[in-house]
């Protein structure tokens, strides 16, 4: 489906953890930590279908959701 992602990805996904944690003080322990990556990666490569699809500006949202 999607390529493995490039290093320089990782790299920036490494450097949003790192930051994210600290922000949160949210401690990862360094045996644990490229779990995280990893998983930060995959939630990214899952998301990206979504958000590369393109909405017309012409389209408003729903003011109540009726399924």
């Amino acid at each position: 489906m999607n390529p493995e992602p490039s290093p320089a990805h990782i790299s920036d996904t490494e450097t949003y953890v790192d930051c994210m944690a600290q922000i949160l003080q949210l401690p990862i322990p360094p045996e644990i930590r490229p779990s995280v990556v990893e998983n930060f990666v995959r939630a990214q490569a899952i998301a990206q279908p979504m958000l590369d699809f393109a909405l017309s500006d012409e389209i408003e949202a729903a003011p109540i959701f009726k399924p």
